[in-house]
């Protein structure tokens, strides 16, 4: 029995940040016309991706990758060499998955788990690559030179490739529709949902999918602050492993303030329709939904991202009038606290915040990407077509 044909393979993995813009492309790609069950998803074995993937219906391969220790020393050069070892087996696989199901395009959204398809690809099948981060990742820099085109979220980061382009921001269509008048159009009926006053002022901390031990401890400080305001909504999302340990230290209820603890939010654009400001990381699929929904934000990078990408991304908001940047060396309860009010004291700077992530780039990227894909698969059907006159 042979094996399904794949028009398109789009391969990424470990963080959300990868993998829920890959998602958005796998969606636009079917809106675009192709069959979903001719896209093929391949990520790692253990990344977030073999649990996000397989729901949406995409065929999902696992391959055995290792990302690169940091660790120096016998230890880190040990396990170099164990993760380069991996690799290679990775991209042998990899080749025998692509011929097996004929890929035609091989489209690398990020992470070392991208690899393996990228590389196997090889001269015979075009590569499109994705960045979402401001700083180009390890895997898009290795393998920028064998692609077609390198997209970009930053229009900063497309200029550091000649083959570059700037297609903005890949964001999943719940959260594109989400634009500032639907917000206020959807903030009562998801303030209801949480169960918010309507005359409250919101705002959400999260720290990520995982959560943020030390996000976490800022803002249980910054509770016992506000513990008597009665015009102020924290909505806080916790991350699933570290709920437990947040609801046992909040078991009492404040005396005003509405805190709403929350492990984890499947329905993102409730959240963003609900909060007047956003406290957060600032990962690549974040700031990309600070974008698409017009949302102000405190971005508090994540100080251990390689790169230090997570600050540059913040920065690029910062830039453009979005957000303020708290360093996480400076993160404490009365740190944030002060940044917060300064910033809802003004409601003029917090709508002219609003209005400057509404506009501080394309969040049409999935689309852009998408047509991409679609002309390099047209290109290679024609390609392949025999010629008129020639022997069948």
């Amino acid at each position: 029995m042979s094996e399904p044909r794949w028009d398109v393979v789009v391969t990424c993995g470990g963080t959300g940040g990868h993998v829920l813009p890959a998602l958005a492309l796998v969606d636009a790609l079917v809106a675009a016309g192709l069959d979903r069950e001719r896209i093929g998803f391949v990520g790692g074995r253990t990344g977030i991706e073999t649990r996000l993937v397989p729901p949406s219906g995409t065929p999902f391969v696992g391959l055995a990758v290792r990302g690169l220790p940091r660790a120096r020393g016998v230890r880190g050069s040990a396990g170099k060499a164990r993760s380069l070892g991996a690799m290679s087996a990775a991209v042998l696989r990899a080749r025998t998955l692509l011929s097996r199901h004929a890929a035609q395009v091989v489209v690398g959204m990020g992470g070392y788990a991208s690899l393996p398809c990228v590389l196997a690809a090889g001269r015979r099948r075009p590569v499109i690559l994705y960045e979402s981060n401001a700083v180009p990742g390890l895997a898009v820099r290795v393998a920028a030179r064998r692609a077609a085109t390198v997209a970009c979220a930053f229009g900063s980061t497309a200029e550091r490739f000649p083959n570059g382009m700037h297609a903005g921001f890949v964001v999943r269509p719940d959260l594109t529709a989400l634009d500032v008048e639907t917000r206020r159009v959807e903030r009562s009926r998801a303030c209801l949902a949480y169960g918010i006053e309507a005359d409250r002022t919101v705002v959400a901390v999260m720290g990520g999918s995982q959560g943020a031990a030390r996000l976490n401890e800022a803002v249980l400080g910054l509770r016992e602050r506000w513990w008597d305001h009665p015009d102020v909504a924290l909505v806080h999302l916790t991350g699933r492993d570290l709920y437990e340990d947040v609801a046992a230290a909040t078991a009492q209820e404040p005396a005003a303030l509405q805190y709403i603890p929350i492990a984890f939010e499947d329905d993102m654009a409730r959240l963003y329709s609900a909060c007047d400001l956003l406290v957060c990381r600032s990962g690549a699929s974040t700031c990309a939904e600070i974008a698409a929904t017009g949302t102000p934000a405190i971005c508090v990078p994540y100080p251990y991202a390689t790169d230090d990408h997570q600050r540059r991304n913040a920065e690029e908001l910062a830039a453009a009038g979005a957000s303020r940047v708290l360093l996480d060396s400076e993160l404490d309860a009365v740190s944030l606290e002060e940044v917060v009010e300064s910033v809802l004291e003004d409601r003029g700077a917090l709508a002219a915040m609003a209005t400057a992530a509404a506009t501080m780039g394309e969040v049409d990227g999935a689309e852009v990407l998408a047509g991409t894909v679609v002309e390099l698969l047209e290109s290679a059907r024609t390609t392949d077509r025999p010629q008129e006159g020639a022997a069948q």
